[in-house]
């Protein structure tokens, strides 16, 4: 028996268990999560990151549980790739996004489809964004992409990990144009879009359900808007200093050191709770 064995512990990627800015995961946080995998614990992230962005990290961090990708609209084996679970927008996205680009001209917007990502108007956000992710530029109608589609990202105009008030603006008008069609997460100057149901809080939920494991044992860490849902699950949730202010004044939120020691500290309060 290890110390923690029934333990999960579920982290955001960009922001939490690897700061922005930086290009590997501390080691700090690295040594914690190896620490708490030896003793019988499950660790994984919860990301917003597509299938293909996420293959690219995935050779900076050890995890021994499913990956929670594209903001819980895909639980992946992280060892193979292999998609444990995928839920897709509904048919009629292409013509709510249309009008959606309509309504906003200046917003830049991306199609994913598992680890294809093609892109429906090209603005510089959406050019830094795929440089990001590793990902080619390839623009094609939005009436030309075949479906099924895993998610779309709309990104505003300005800084990528800034928030951005424009954000607001798209959310609003997908919940007075298309109510109850989809799941919209802000983060920074992105919106992600997946079909209802699907955030990083169903995404832990289906994670658990894989694992045979309870929400009793269950432990989060985030620092955005788009961690919300999974944190609110947690038996304890946590949020790195660095984290957005909503999200550290989240009633229950455990605030930690920054996001380059956030995982070190969560592991340390668990040494000695159990």
């Amino acid at each position: 028996m290890g110390k923690f064995d029934g333990l999960v512990l579920v982290a955001d990627f960009d922001g939490t268990f690897r700061p922005y800015g930086m290009d590997c995961v501390p080691e700090e946080n690295l040594r914690a999560v190896e620490g708490f995998m030896t003793r019988g614990g499950r660790f994984t992230v919860a990301t917003g990151r597509d299938p293909r962005s996420f293959r690219g990290i995935r050779g900076q961090f050890a995890v021994n549980a499913p990956a929670i990708l594209s903001n819980g609209a895909v639980l992946q084996d992280a060892g193979t790739g292999e998609s444990l679970y995928e839920s897709f927008l509904p048919f009629s996205c292409r013509e709510d996004f249309r009008r959606l680009l309509a309504a906003f001209p200046e917003v830049g917007m991306e199609v994913h489809r598992g680890e294809d990502v093609r892109v429906c108007r090209l603005t510089p956000g959406v050019e830094e964004h795929l440089r990001n992710m590793g990902a080619p530029v390839s623009v094609v109608p939005p009436e030309k992409i075949l479906f099924p589609w895993t998610k779309a990202a709309f990104i505003v105009p300005g800084p990528l990990a800034e928030e951005n008030p424009q954000c607001g603006d798209i959310l609003a008008w997908l919940e007075e144009n298309c109510p109850g069609r989809y799941d919209a997460a802000p983060s920074g100057a992105i919106v992600d879009v997946a079909c209802a149901g699907s955030t990083k809080g169903t995404g832990v939920l289906r994670l658990l359900e894989y694992l045979g494991a309870g929400r009793e044992g269950l432990f989060c860490a985030g620092d955005g808007w788009n961690d919300l849902p999974m944190l609110r699950l947690a038996h304890r949730a946590f949020a790195p200093e660095t984290a957005l202010a909503a999200v550290r004044q989240e009633p229950g939120i455990t605030v930690t050191g920054p996001a380059g020691r956030c995982l070190r500290d969560i592991v340390e309060l668990l040494e000695e709770l159990y």
